[in-house]
């Protein structure tokens, strides 16, 4: 039961890390009411896009930006499994026993920005997906390409 609550927590507060990134501005940060247990803390700059579990109860989190893939054990320990700072972006996660399969693109997701500095609204139509197939200890087995104009996103198993 404490397993399945701590992957409930860890799940919970790695979607919290999206948040104040899309809403700075117009929300308050989330108040810690004492009812869940913090279990772990990302230590990339970026924030997060998915999370995945592996079949020895480990979590799998895509670091979107940063270009990152972590493996949380159930201990808690935290290691940079795979990077490519290539990629413009690592989306989706799956795993089974053997294998990882992660979503990235090659190109950039946004068109250019326009006058005022916002960013530039999403042109998903070149992004390059790529579906990238990682052995368990993060080593590159294999690469899936996307046709153009595909925009791979979430994986499920």
């Amino acid at each position: 039961m404490s397993v399945r609550l701590s992957s409930i927590a860890l799940l919970f507060f790695v979607s919290l890390s999206v948040i104040p990134a899309l809403h700075a501005q117009d929300h308050p940060a989330p108040v810690m009411n004492g009812k869940v247990e913090m279990v772990v803390t990302l230590p990339g700059p970026g924030g997060s896009e998915n999370i995945g579990q592996g079949a020895d109860g480990s979590f799998y989190i895509t670091g979107f930006a940063d270009r990152i893939l972590w493996k949380v054990s159930p201990s808690g320990q935290i290691d940079k499994l795979f990077t490519a700072p290539a990629f413009t972006a690592f989306l989706g996660i799956a795993s089974n026993r053997n294998e990882i399969a992660l979503v990235g693109y090659q190109h950039p997701f946004r068109a250019p920005a326009p006058p005022g500095g916002r960013p530039g609204p999403l042109e998903l139509s070149h992004v390059g997906s790529q579906i990238l197939v990682l052995d368990k200890a993060g080593n590159l087995k294999a690469t899936i390409d996307g046709l153009d104009g595909q925009a791979f996103n979430g994986l499920a198993r």
